[in-house]
C-alpha cells in the first residue's frame, strides 16, 4: 500500500516537472522568436543604412526571393483612390489631394474615422476602389477591430495597397514601435543617399534611378528585421555636422 502511494506521488511530480519544463520551454521560445528588443532591432537597421543599393544580399533581412506578381483584373475594382484626411482644411491631405488631381486621378476624400464605420467598399461584387492613402497613418495603426479586418481582408481580396504619412513632431521618441507590427519608427532624421530598392521598385521600367540627397533634418524612417518586409526606399542616415542638401 504504501509502495502504491509512493509511486502514485512520484508519478505526479514527474508529471508536473514536465509540464513546467514544457512550459517554460515554449515561453522561451515565443520571447525569441517574436520579441526582439529595440537595441536589436536597431542595431540591424544600422548595419543596413551603411550598406548600398546594390549590396541588398548583405541586409540582415531574411529577403524573399523576387515573386512574379499575379495578374490583377481591373474589371474587379474601380480605378479610384480613397484617401482618408484628417480634416476638410489640412494642409498635408489638400497636397496629396492636388497631386491626384494633377494627375488626373479620381478619388474620393473621407474624414479619416476614429472609432466609425469606413465607407463601403464594394458594390455588387466589385471593389470600388484600387488605392487607399491615409493622410494620417496612425488612424490605420488604431483603427477598431472589426473596421480594420474588413479593410485589410478588402485588401488583399482585391489586390489594393495601403499609403500612409508620418508626420513626427519634435517631442517625438527617437525610436518607438508601431504598434501590432513588427515596425519601429525613428524619427526627425538627416538622411542622405536615397535610392529605390531594384527588388521591389515602385517606379516604371527603365533605368535605375541614381541615389540623391534629401533635404530637411524631420524625416521618419521604418525599420524592421521581419522576414515579410522588405524596403521598397532605402536611405543613409546623415551624420551629425554634415550638411544637408
Amino acid at each position: 500500500m504504501n509502495l502504491a502511494i509512493k509511486l502514485r506521488r512520484n508519478l505526479r511530480r514527474l508529471v508536473i516537472l514536465l509540464a513546467t519544463f514544457c512550459m517554460v520551454s515554449v515561453l522561451v521560445s515565443a520571447y525569441y522568436l517574436y520579441s526582439g528588443s529595440p537595441a536589436q532591432e536597431l542595431e540591424l537597421s544600422d548595419r543596413a543604412a551603411e550598406l548600398d543599393c546594390a549590396d541588398l544580399k548583405l541586409l540582415p533581412y531574411r529577403l524573399a526571393e523576387a515573386k512574379t506578381a499575379k495578374p490583377m483584373d481591373p474589371s474587379r475594382k474601380e480605378p479610384v483612390v480613397l484617401v482618408f484626411v484628417e480634416s476638410q482644411y489640412s494642409q498635408l491631405g489638400q497636397d496629396i489631394i492636388a497631386v491626384l488631381e494633377s494627375n488626373r486621378f479620381q478619388y474620393r476624400a473621407e474624414i479619416a474615422p476614429g472609432k466609425g464605420d469606413i465607407p463601403p467598399l464594394t458594390h455588387k461584387g466589385r471593389g470600388r476602389y484600387a488605392l487607399v492613402i491615409y493622410e494620417n497613418m496612425m488612424k490605420y495603426v488604431n483603427m477598431d477591430s472589426w473596421n480594420r479586418d474588413l479593410l485589410d481582408k478588402y485588401c488583399t481580396e482585391y489586390s489594393v495597397g495601403v499609403v500612409g504619412f508620418h508626420r513626427a513632431t519634435e517631442s517625438a521618441p527617437p525610436l518607438a514601435k508601431l504598434r501590432g507590427f513588427p515596425l519601429y519608427l525613428r524619427s526627425n532624421l538627416g538622411l542622405r543617399d536615397c535610392c529605390v530598392n531594384p527588388r521591389r521598385r515602385c517606379t516604371s521600367p527603365g533605368p535605375r534611378p541614381t541615389a540623391c540627397p534629401l533635404p530637411g533634418d524631420d524625416w521618419t524612417a521604418f525599420h524592421s528585421n521581419h522576414s515579410t518586409y522588405e524596403p521598397v526606399l532605402m536611405a543613409k542616415p546623415r551624420q551629425t555636422g554634415e550638411p544637408a542638401a
